[in-house]
């Protein structure tokens, strides 16, 4: 059995899989961040759930941030930031002993190899994948295997920069993250940051301003595609995340795309991921299995 875990800043989702990636059981608790103690508590409590009943045969995770895959370190972290440059493997294994092999990964590029053995790319040999959440992240697949980069950020792709409204360079997961879609409605509503707003409710677009918002949302979304489009041609662009179920997200994509510049020339079909809020937890067992 394979043991895996797909760490968000709100919850903490664990399965149990077969060697076949069949999902034998699966969970969630909220996330522990206070301290690296009470995470590593959280995660060996699961861990010790497991071991009771099955033989393991390793552990994945599926993390936020830059993951230094090879040495287990998570570079950045995101919102987990107690482990921010902590050697996470080492630590985790002098807590459960080293009874098997433990690996961590970059939960963008866990749901590229999730699509990439089980999902929407397992007939491709380069496709990338978009997570669109409150960040913007995602994971590139090229001839059939993982691209890391040099210094392990591959796919960051919210971190792309334009220039705002008043010339001031901004990173484009402030706009085209799910977050910048609540903001720039409490924006044209002249609400402030505490006023309870959902996704939801602005995809209804019952009203000219919800319309309006979308559109732009949408056309902030269509260049964080395009100009991965233009700069790695996929063969496909695979949409992950919780509002890549929303009917309404990819036509809100394709509809400025096709008046961007040279579009005719670059066009690549974009569709939903196959894997949807179980892609990081799948993309951490598949990260175990290619290993063993």
């Amino acid at each position: 059995m394979i043991i895996s875990f797909d760490v968000g800043g709100i919850f903490v989702k664990y399965g149990l899989f077969d060697m076949d990636g069949t999902i034998v059981h699966q969970g969630k608790q909220p996330t522990e961040i206070e301290t690296e103690e009470t995470f590593f508590t959280l995660i060996e409590g699961v861990i010790s759930s497991y071991e009771k009943e099955y033989s393991i045969k390793g552990i994945g995770f599926s993390f936020p941030g830059v993951i230094d895959s090879e040495n287990g370190i998570p570079i950045v972290s995101g919102a987990i930031k107690p482990l921010r440059g902590r050697p996470f493997v080492q630590l985790l294994k002098e807590r459960t002993g080293d009874n098997y092999p433990i690996f961590i990964e970059n939960d963008g590029n866990c749901a590229a190899l999730a699509e990439l053995h089980s999902g929407n790319g397992q007939n491709l040999k380069d496709f990338v994948v978009l997570t669109l959440g409150t960040g913007i992240g995602g994971g590139i697949i090229h001839n059939h295997s993982l691209m890391k980069g040099g210094r392990y950020s591959a796919g960051e792709f919210g971190m792309m920069l334009i220039p705002d409204r008043q010339g001031k360079k901004v990173i484009l997961a402030k706009y085209a993250s799910t977050q910048g879609l609540l903001n720039l409605y409490r924006q044209r509503l002249g609400i402030t940051s505490d006023t309870p707003v959902t996704g939801e409710e602005i995809f209804k677009g019952n009203t000219f301003v919800k319309k309006d918002v979308l559109n732009l949302w949408g056309e902030y979304v269509a260049m964080v595609i395009y100009n991965i489009i233009v700069s790695i041609n996929p063969e496909k662009v695979l949409i992950g995340g919780g509002v890549s179920q929303n009917p309404l997200l990819l036509s809100l994509i394709e509809k400025p795309l096709k008046k961007f510049p040279e579009w005719a020339l670059f066009e690549t079909p974009i569709i939903r991921c196959y894997h949807q809020n179980d892609a990081g937890l799948i993309g951490a067992f598949y990260l175990v299995k290619k290993n063993l």
